[in-house]
């Protein structure tokens, strides 16, 4: 999925892109990052007993899914601007790729500064998205490394 999202970002930035590219690289970045979080949370509900996992693996597991919910926010969010200029400013004038990716980063581990901002309704949905991404993320973090100490509970 994600090598797929990859070349029709490529493809989007062609001289002459299509509209539908940008809509094919939205969808696969949606879905690869509900994907994501699909396998997190199905890793957090296996019975203890079958996890087996220790908390190394589980911190690889949570970096791995950091690295590429990153990037996939930021290819959403890139796309969403090469699709609709202006979808985000950067002092009241349209941001750069750069300036993007940046904003995608800040809102997903914290809540931003405040210096690139939505310009209309689908940034302001784009940015929702992506700080609710980042609460998530922070939340099944801890709740994987709870599952790791805490004792186990008999059923």
């Amino acid at each position: 999925m994600g090598a797929l999202a990859v070349l029709l970002f490529l493809l989007a930035l062609t001289p002459q892109p299509s509209p539908w590219s940008f809509v094919l690289v939205g969808a696969g970045c949606l879905v690869a990052v509900v994907d994501g979080y699909a396998g997190v949370w199905l890793m957090l509900r296996r019975p203890r007993r079958a996890r087996r996992h220790t908390v190394a693996f589980q911190m690889q597991v949570c970096v791995v899914w950091l690295v590429n919910t990153l990037a996939f926010l930021t290819l959403l969010n890139t796309s969403a601007e090469l699709a609709v200029p202006g979808t985000f400013l950067w002092r009241d004038g349209p941001a750069s790729l750069l300036d993007v990716a940046y904003l995608t980063t800040l809102t997903f581990a914290s809540g931003g500064y405040g210096d690139i901002r939505p310009g209309n309704e689908l940034g302001k949905l784009l940015t929702m998205l992506t700080s609710l991404a980042g609460l998530i993320y922070a939340t099944l973090l801890v709740t994987a490394i709870w599952q790791q100490f805490s004792p186990d509970i008999p059923d």
